[in-house]
């Protein structure tokens, strides 16, 4: 439990969280009218509290996520750029397409102007 909460009265307390609780009534509820609704208030302030840690704790994982994945793509980007001018294609790849032609020259006994397969990029 808070230290704020554990210092306030009970009466202090639950006069402070009704102030944070939505108005209107819950027509399932119950225990909405009367001396017994008095049961749940400190529950739904310690709940209501709990909650809004668990979200703020989330919303700072995220945060940090978010800046960690910008932080790594801005340092990752310019390797990439210079790493794919020296990009070239594979010599085994030349060597296949240059077999292909021969053979469907040899199999049509004619010579196509361009009897290629086509290349990965």
């Amino acid at each position: 439990m808070p230290a704020d909460v554990e210092n306030q009265t009970p009466a202090a307390q639950s006069q402070s969280f009704t102030a944070e609780l939505p108005t209107g009534k819950c027509s399932n509820a119950p225990f909405s009218d009367g001396q017994s609704a008095k049961i749940w208030q400190p529950y739904l302030r310690i709940a209501h509290q709990y909650d809004n840690d668990l979200v703020k704790g989330w919303q700072d994982d995220m945060d940090t996520l978010l800046i960690f994945a910008s932080l790594f793509s801005a340092s990752v980007t310019p390797f990439v750029i210079e790493s794919y001018h020296s990009l070239q294609e594979d010599s085994s790849e030349i060597m296949i397409n240059v077999l292909f032609q021969i053979s469907q020259q040899l199999a049509n006994g004619t010579t196509p102007a361009a009897a290629r397969r086509s290349s990965p990029f």
